[in-house]
Protein backbone atom coordinates (compact mmCIF):
# COMPACT_ATOMS: atom_id res chain seq x y z
CA UNK A 1 0.00 0.00 0.00
CA UNK A 2 1.59 3.45 -0.62
CA UNK A 3 -0.36 6.38 0.96
CA UNK A 4 -1.27 9.74 -1.87
CA UNK A 5 -0.99 13.39 -1.27
CA UNK A 6 -2.01 16.05 -2.99
CA UNK A 7 -0.92 20.19 -2.49
CA UNK A 8 -4.15 22.52 -2.51
CA UNK A 9 -3.20 25.92 -4.34
CA UNK A 10 -5.53 28.32 -2.81
CA UNK A 11 -5.13 30.72 -5.68
CA UNK A 12 -6.35 28.31 -8.59
CA UNK A 13 -8.56 26.67 -6.13
CA UNK A 14 -7.64 23.26 -6.96
CA UNK A 15 -5.65 20.46 -6.01
CA UNK A 16 -2.18 19.69 -8.20
CA UNK A 17 -1.51 15.83 -9.37
CA UNK A 18 -1.08 13.80 -6.24
CA UNK A 19 2.00 12.13 -5.43
CA UNK A 20 2.55 8.28 -4.19
CA UNK A 21 4.78 7.67 -1.48
CA UNK A 22 5.41 4.92 1.37
CA UNK A 23 4.97 7.37 4.25
CA UNK A 24 3.72 10.66 5.73
CA UNK A 25 7.19 11.22 6.44
CA UNK A 26 8.36 11.05 2.81
CA UNK A 27 5.83 13.14 1.44
CA UNK A 28 6.62 15.80 4.02
CA UNK A 29 10.37 15.66 3.66
CA UNK A 30 9.57 16.07 -0.70
CA UNK A 31 7.21 18.86 0.32
CA UNK A 32 9.82 20.72 2.61
CA UNK A 33 12.49 20.83 -0.03
CA UNK A 34 10.20 21.98 -2.10
CA UNK A 35 9.29 24.68 0.18
CA UNK A 36 12.45 25.68 0.90
CA UNK A 37 13.79 25.55 -2.92
CA UNK A 38 14.05 29.57 -3.95
CA UNK A 39 13.32 28.47 -7.44
CA UNK A 40 9.80 26.78 -6.72
CA UNK A 41 6.48 27.78 -6.52
CA UNK A 42 6.00 26.48 -3.08
CA UNK A 43 8.83 29.25 -1.94
CA UNK A 44 7.92 32.35 -3.93
CA UNK A 45 3.83 31.90 -3.22
CA UNK A 46 4.12 29.79 0.06
CA UNK A 47 1.25 31.08 1.68
CA UNK A 48 -1.25 30.03 -1.44
CA UNK A 49 -0.08 26.02 -0.53
CA UNK A 50 -0.87 23.49 1.69
CA UNK A 51 0.04 19.49 1.62
CA UNK A 52 -3.00 16.92 2.53
CA UNK A 53 -3.00 13.50 2.76
CA UNK A 54 -5.73 12.12 0.73
CA UNK A 55 -5.44 8.33 1.27
CA UNK A 56 -4.18 4.85 0.62
CA UNK A 57 -3.48 3.49 -2.43
CA UNK A 58 -3.03 -0.52 -3.65
CA UNK A 59 -0.67 -0.62 -6.41
CA UNK A 60 -1.98 -4.71 -6.74
CA UNK A 61 -5.34 -3.77 -7.23
CA UNK A 62 -5.18 -0.34 -8.31
CA UNK A 63 -7.64 0.55 -6.10
CA UNK A 64 -7.63 4.10 -4.01
CA UNK A 65 -9.08 4.35 -0.80
CA UNK A 66 -9.95 8.06 0.04
CA UNK A 67 -10.17 9.20 3.60
CA UNK A 68 -13.31 11.10 5.38
CA UNK A 69 -11.19 13.56 6.29
CA UNK A 70 -8.05 14.47 4.54
CA UNK A 71 -4.85 15.43 6.57
CA UNK A 72 -4.05 18.47 6.91
CA UNK A 73 0.18 18.51 6.82
CA UNK A 74 0.43 22.52 6.91
CA UNK A 75 1.43 24.96 4.61
CA UNK A 76 4.23 25.74 2.52
CA UNK A 77 4.56 28.96 4.57
CA UNK A 78 5.10 26.87 7.78
CA UNK A 79 7.97 24.94 6.44
CA UNK A 80 9.80 27.92 4.93
CA UNK A 81 13.66 27.82 6.43
CA UNK A 82 14.16 31.29 7.98
CA UNK A 83 17.86 30.75 6.29
CA UNK A 84 15.89 30.72 3.02
CA UNK A 85 14.42 34.00 3.62
CA UNK A 86 17.41 35.56 4.96
CA UNK A 87 19.57 34.34 1.92
CA UNK A 88 16.43 36.03 -0.18
CA UNK A 89 16.35 39.67 1.77
CA UNK A 90 20.45 39.48 1.23
CA UNK A 91 19.92 39.30 -2.42
CA UNK A 92 17.15 41.70 -2.77
CA UNK A 93 19.45 44.09 -0.71
CA UNK A 94 22.37 43.54 -3.14
CA UNK A 95 20.27 43.79 -5.63
CA UNK A 96 18.88 47.44 -4.42
CA UNK A 97 22.68 48.36 -3.58
CA UNK A 98 23.58 47.61 -7.47
CA UNK A 99 20.57 49.48 -8.81
CA UNK A 100 20.49 52.63 -6.48
CA UNK A 101 24.37 52.90 -5.69
CA UNK A 102 24.42 56.80 -4.23
CA UNK A 103 21.37 55.63 -2.02
CA UNK A 104 23.81 53.54 0.22
CA UNK A 105 26.93 55.50 -0.77
CA UNK A 106 28.92 55.70 2.72
CA UNK A 107 26.64 53.42 4.35
CA UNK A 108 28.28 50.85 6.42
Amino acid sequence: MLKFFAVRDSKAKAFRAPIYCASSGIALRMFVAACNDAQSDFYRFADDFKLFELGEWDPDTGVHTVLEDRVDMGAASEYRDDASRVSELEARLVEMVNKYPALFKGAK
